[in-house]
């Protein structure tokens, strides 16, 4: 387990969420958007953690929106 266990719950309950809206709404554009501030603030999270943790995260975003190696 992690220290940040808690905050990482939370954030998977609040992209549960998002993705529950967009559906309701039947808003695709929705999911982007709440990948993108799940995204964020999973690296905000990692930034007190070591690099190696953060640079996946970095990789998975970067393959998630197709500018791998940009």
């Amino acid at each position: 387990m992690t220290a940040h266990t808690g905050e990482i719950k939370e954030l998977l309950q609040q992209a549960r969420e998002h993705a529950d809206s967009a559906v309701s709404q039947n808003d695709p554009l929705r999911y982007r958007e709440a990948f993108q501030a799940l995204a964020l603030a999973v690296e905000k999270l990692l930034d007190a953690s070591d690099d190696h943790q953060r640079d996946q995260v970095v990789r998975a975003v970067e393959e998630f929106q197709g500018d791998e190696g940009i």
